[in-house]
């Protein structure tokens, strides 16, 4: 990753602060957004370098599973070969998954590509329950869709 300049939130002394806060840090920085938290998808519209999520798996293990020592191998591979794309994200202030896929440290490659429009659905679900926003599960129907 030597053509980055990165730091963490744990660098920047922002470990267990709230999302808005690592994001206006980012945004006085100039920083993009690297992560595995996928309410970044939904609170892009505070960033202005972009979101990077991290995602996918490596044989049986998600990436929010790998090890630090794992991680080491497989992040600096998707800042090598994906720079420009990268690059790209911070520019033009997008929101894209880089997704991890393969077998072992050996034998794994990088995708990154926009989140589908089922897959931000399926955040925005979770996001929406987990702050508590609607009234009745989102699965149950609105009791304003019962009336005639």
């Amino acid at each position: 990753m030597s053509d980055f300049e990165v730091d963490t939130v744990q660098d920047e002394g922002l470990r267990g602060h709230s999302d808005g806060k690592v994001i206006m840090r980012a945004r006085l920085n100039s920083k993009t957004i690297v992560t595995c938290d996928t309410d970044y998808l939904l609170e892009h519209w505070m960033t202005t370098n972009g979101v990077l999520v991290l995602w996918g798996r490596l044989g049986n293990k998600r990436f929010v599973r790998l090890t630090k020592k794992e991680r080491k191998v497989v992040v600096p591979v998707l800042f090598h070969t994906h720079r420009l794309k990268i690059e790209e994200i911070r520019d033009q202030d997008l929101v894209r998954f880089a997704i991890l896929s393969g077998n072992d440290l050996n034998d794994f490659k990088w995708e990154i590509r926009p989140p589908t429009d089922e897959e931000l659905t399926r955040y925005f679900t979770k996001y929406v329950e987990k702050e508590r926003a609607l009234p009745f599960p989102p699965e149950e129907s609105s009791p304003l869709s019962q009336i005639p």
